[in-house]
């Protein structure tokens, strides 16, 4: 009875914890599309704005500003 118990307690906890794995895996999912959008807003924003911006490529390969 006692062990049955126990076991019924370790598979609540381990499902709690497998059910809030996949929400922070949708979490991040999430966070990914936002900074991606925001990555390709800010290079159109770049290349609108900035004098030579569309030349800019190989600068923003290596995450430095000219």
């Amino acid at each position: 009875m006692e062990l049955k118990k126990h076991t019924e307690e370790s598979a609540s906890k381990v499902a709690a914890v497998l059910q809030r794995a996949e929400e922070q895996g949708h979490m991040i999912e999430a966070l990914h599309a936002s900074v991606s959008l925001y990555n390709i807003m800010f290079l159109f924003l770049v290349q609108d704005l900035w004098p030579g911006g569309g030349d800019m490529g190989f600068v923003w390969d290596r995450g430095k500003l000219p």
